[in-house]
């Protein structure tokens, strides 16, 4: 795909979980993602005594990964819930043996001390949250759990350069500010450079306008702007938004934090909970949480034409773009959890017994070129954002992104129609040949050498072309329906000249 980093949902032990969002041991890999058993192979450890801590099968078979995965060139970003914990959590369980005596009394929302003990547990299950406090968030030992958990999987046995890149913290926003902010001081202390994303659906600027708790969010009001606008609705009998509507929503996804805070910010348009963003172009009529109980029906060609708009979108908006697994190959699903977390379509396991179940190669290639894209385009990175059109009549909509004098222009047909469009271009690039990164014509993808585990896809102009030649302060063009240009002056990394 040509990326460069990798965010995995929780793997701590929590057996019997699809997705093990309620840990009953934040120091251990769960067996049942390496070996079977080795957890009961280790001595006795102490939870409030990280020296007695031991590195199981499963735990080195992972950090053997995380070796390997920064060899290939990719950062590795774990998730954790902070605001929970399963039910059969060891110092929870403590707890219900020994009650107001245990030494773990105060880690959790206890609402009676029975017996039997009664305590809150998450969204009406038996799994339980975490108590708050006034002036450290949680639990004063509780912190010292997590801040060593967190230190044994960014510098295992002492050695950054052996642990995680960063983390995405579930929950976010329901456990105060006070453990954020003694916890970003670990962060700080063991690896600087280590990511932090928060869960948080609407505006994160609490935890992000001071530096001092996330790095970045991850972004739903951008996938909600996507969807509010691409796929043209905003739940039951309410309608999309328009181009101007559409710009608003942009522009104010980067007015609300610095911009340094907006590069880092996670866009997404799906992931483990709603359903898979290609479906929503199916269901337009559903809200986020659609209440379909199956994968629905079948993408047509016109939603798979019209998932490459947003993904576009993704790769070319201020941001660092996440996609989840099986997007690239057309996987597709109108429920949410757990159905949109189906095994991975594999090439080397077709064809499967359900004979809808394929490979998108074209998809797959758009991803690839989209991505690449990104990655030689230094503007499409950490260049400013503005916007260049907004043509109502015909649905079109352009921005750019500017790096000194590098520009790049991005521009959607959002029409099942095409359409001659007249875009402003910047008096730099007069005399310059602008080329579609997007367009087959135009640039071919390469591939890196066979046994060059950390290259990645890159995009070449085909000989002989020379693109759209820029002659004044415009550019006219055609672009094809529900298509999208990036077009810039600058191939293999050099401005192209006339």
């Amino acid at each position: 795909l040509g990326i460069n980093a990798l965010y995995l949902n929780p793997i701590f032990e929590a057996p019997g979980q699809v997705v093990k969002y309620f840990p009953e041991d934040y120091r251990h890999v769960d067996d049942g993602y390496a070996i079977k058993g080795s957890r009961k192979l280790l001595p006795a450890e102490t939870v409030g005594n990280p020296a007695t801590w031991q590195w199981s099968k499963s735990d080195l078979l992972f950090l053997h990964f995380l070796s390997a995965a920064h060899r290939q060139g990719f950062k590795v970003i774990l998730d954790v819930p902070f605001h929970h914990c399963g039910a059969d959590f060891g110092p929870f369980q403590d707890l219900l043996k020994h009650g107001r005596k245990s030494r773990y009394a105060k880690w959790f929302r206890i609402t009676q001390w029975g017996p039997p003990v009664e305590y809150r547990g998450l969204g009406g299950t038996d799994n339980p949250v975490f108590a708050h406090y006034p002036k450290t968030g949680l639990a004063p030992g509780l912190c010292r759990y997590f801040f060593a958990v967190t230190r044994r999987w960014l510098a295992p046995n002492g050695n950054p350069a052996a642990g995680v890149d960063g983390w995405r913290l579930d929950m976010g926003p329901a456990i105060p500010h006070p453990f954020w902010i003694a916890w970003r001081k670990v962060l700080n202390e063991v690896k600087p450079n280590a990511l932090s994303i928060g869960e948080q659906w609407t505006s994160a600027q609490a935890w992000l306008n001071k530096g001092n708790q996330w790095d970045g969010q991850e972004n739903y009001p951008f996938a909600n702007a996507a969807m509010y606008f691409f796929v043209d609705h905003r739940g039951p009998g309410k309608p999309g938004i328009g181009l101007r509507r559409f710009g608003q929503a942009l522009q104010g996804l980067l007015n609300r934090d610095p911009y340094q805070v907006d590069l880092v910010q996670l866009n997404l348009l799906d992931s483990q909970d709603p359903c898979r963003f290609v479906s929503r172009f199916m269901y337009p009529d559903r809200t986020y949480w659609p209440p379909s109980k199956s994968l629905g029906k079948q993408p047509s060609a016109e939603a798979y034409q019209r998932l490459r708009q947003v993904v576009a979108l993704q790769v070319t908006f201020p941001g660092a773009p996440m996609f989840l697994y099986g997007d690239e190959v057309g996987m597709y699903s109108a429920a949410g959890f757990p159905l949109n977390c189906q095994p991975m379509v594999w090439k080397d396991l077709l064809p499967y017994n359900d004979t809808h179940v394929k490979i998108h190669a074209r998809l797959l290639n758009f991803y690839r070129r989209a991505i690449a894209a990104r990655r030689q385009l230094a503007s499409l990175q950490i260049g400013d954002y503005g916007e260049l059109l907004a043509e109502r009549r015909r649905d079109v909509f352009a921005f750019h992104r500017d790096l000194d004098n590098q520009h790049v222009y991005v521009v959607f047909n959002r029409s099942a129609v095409a359409h001659r469009v007249r875009l402003p271009i910047f008096a730099s690039d007069l005399g310059e040949h602008l080329f579609n990164y997007l367009s087959r014509r135009q640039m071919k993808l390469v591939f890196p050498p066979v046994g060059d585990t950390t290259g990645r896809p890159i995009l070449r102009r085909r000989k002989g072309v020379r693109g759209y030649l820029v002659r004044r302060g415009y550019l006219t063009i055609r672009i094809r329906p529900w298509a999208t240009e990036i077009l810039s002056n600058v191939v293999d990394g050099r401005f192209s000249g006339g």
